[in-house]
């Protein structure tokens, strides 16, 4: 008797808590993708930015070196002054 009525229950409250398991793995799995997603955006975005940043800075230093020598060429004085960091 006790195999008959005993066993299924046990099988039972074992596949309920396999499916709470599940969607407890599930919650975290989701949670964990949403951080490591958010901090990979926030480290391309920090990459991204610095780079157009330096790229900017590096046309505004070429552009006003460019005028200099230009005006070094045509006997201009140049009194322009250089970019601001």
């Amino acid at each position: 008797l006790e195999n008959k009525f005993v066993k299924p229950l046990i099988e039972r409250h074992k596949a309920e808590g396999r499916a709470e398991g599940i969607e407890t793995g599930r919650a975290e799995g989701i949670e964990t993708g949403i951080a490591t997603g958010r901090a990979e955006g926030i480290e391309t975005g920090i990459v991204t930015g610095r780079a157009e940043g330096e790229a900017a800075e590096r046309r505004r230093w070429t552009e006003w070196n460019e005028r200099r020598l230009d005006a070094e060429r045509a006997g201009v004085p140049f009194n322009e002054p250089p970019p601001a960091p």
